[in-house]
């Protein structure tokens, strides 16, 4: 490393850290198909770089690991080393370890870059604000990964970098900033912060959003100030490119507040998998139901999932570890497959004789919610205590399902049992939730 490195003073600033002539910029990828992380960790820091107008010099790699995933560090370095050279950037150092804490692959890309013009010039009132790149282009992967849509989306094309290499050499451009974080409301906003002006959107940049939240990823795509003499110099540039608002007074510029539901998807979908994932991110949902703790039995909560009634036992996931209580609040396992027998037999049994079932899920037997069931409506199936290993399995196979809802007593040395069937997991949340809320009204 230039020696002259660590005798200059680093500040913060959009993008990244910079000192005179160096720029800095430390990025973790976390949450999606372990196979992406290496190319989203380099991708999200040489951005940085790139944005601060800078050219990557070099980089370090951590590679962090879960103990029951130190097998896949090899192959992770490897694929970080390809992509790397993809980038075209070295990797001169890093750092491969497993850690008890941890429970999924982190990579983290540290990156260093020298600056390329020092006297460039700052955004004014009138400039154009420009977005380059389809926007959303996130959005649809994290909903195709989540199982909410069928667009394939080539993962490889989320990236700004060559949008940035395009542009950070050239004089015509005042500001680059990647589309992280908050969408492009969230960009938009921080650049605000950083060049002490406001920003007036034009009505083309509304029907980009084309029904969206402006809040929803984007990551991909890249914003750029230029005056109104080249900002067509540098469209023409790019297939998508448009005007989307100019520089105004700070007063006059972006107060309001965007949010999306899609941020509920980051570091759920870390799997290729979309039945997993779609469980995921049930789970990290349920896990903010108030109450949830009150429905948990002492042997945990299991939730079962498949895709069609003819799924094999061992193809309806479930959760490894169960739900259960701590002294640290909720604690939620991970998706898995075969990771609930009983309870996949249940569902399967379950389905014989409502095909449109797709889920199950065991809660504590407890009073209050027993009346919240009938006050919903529903029509309790009783389950009789048996020597079996699983009277509610016994009792379909004897009886069939007849109700959504079945009531199994406590046996010797066993607590009761409710369990609950759906056909969709966000029914399912909701039915949770007001099972909650009338619990609340009911002992309050």
């Amino acid at each position: 490393m230039d020696k002259g490195l660590g005798k200059l003073r680093i500040k913060r600033s959009l993008n990244g850290f910079s000192s005179e002539n160096y720029t800095y910029a430390t990025a973790p990828a976390i949450g999606l198909p372990e196979d992406t992380l290496p190319f989203f960790s380099l991708s999200y820091a040489l951005g940085n770089i790139y944005a601060k107008f800078s050219e990557p010099l070099y980089v370090f790699d951590e590679i962090l690991l879960p103990p029951d995933d130190c097998e896949k560090a090899i192959k992770l370095y490897e694929t970080y080393l390809k992509e790397a050279e993809n980038f075209d950037v070295k990797v001169i150092g890093g750092h491969t370890g497993c850690y008890d804490g941890l429970e999924m692959p982190l990579i983290v890309t540290n990156a260093v870059g020298r600056k390329v013009n020092l006297n460039r010039e700052k955004p004014t009132l009138g400039d154009e604000v420009l977005l380059i790149g389809k926007p959303f282009l996130e959005s649809e992967w994290l909903e195709y990964l989540a199982g909410k849509s069928y667009n394939v989306i080539e993962w490889r094309k989320l990236t700004p970098v060559n949008f940035l290499k395009a542009l950070y050499k050239t004089n015509e451009v005042k500001l680059l900033h990647d589309v992280s974080e908050g969408g492009l409301w969230g960009a938009l906003l921080e650049i605000q912060e950083n060049i002490g002006l406001g920003i007036r959107l034009d009505e083309n940049f509304y029907e980009l959003l084309g029904g969206r939240s402006a809040a929803d990823p984007s990551y991909g795509t890249v914003i750029a100030i230029a005056d109104k003499a080249h900002y067509k110099s540098i469209c023409n540039k790019f297939e998508d490119c448009a005007i989307i608002g100019e520089i105004t007074r700070r007063e006059e510029g972006l107060t309001a507040k965007f949010s999306s539901e899609l941020v509920e998807l980051y570091g759920a979908v870390s799997s290729w998998d979309v039945k997993l994932n779609k469980l995921a991110v049930f789970l990290k949902k349920v896990k903010t139901i108030k109450c949830l703790s009150e429905l948990i039995p002492e042997v945990g909560t299991n939730v079962v999932l498949a895709e069609s009634a003819g799924d094999p036992v061992e193809k309806i996931a479930g959760v490894d570890g169960r739900i259960v209580r701590s002294v640290k609040g909720i604690r939620v396992g991970k998706p898995a497959y075969g990771s609930s027998k009983h309870m996949a037999l249940v569902l399967k049994e379950a389905m014989k004789s409502d095909p449109s079932i797709r889920i199950a899920i065991n809660l504590r037997l407890h009073e209050g919610v027993v009346k919240v069931l009938k006050d919903m409506g529903y029509v309790l199936q009783e389950v009789k205590s048996t020597d079996s290993y699983c009277p509610v399995l016994e009792e379909l196979k004897q009886k069939g399902l007849k109700s959504w809802a079945l009531v199994e007593p406590p046996g010797y040395g066993l607590e009761g049992n409710i369990v609950l069937f759906s056909k969709d997991l966000d029914e399912l949340l909701k039915l949770l939730a007001r099972i909650c809320e009338s619990l609340q009204k009911l002992f309050s």
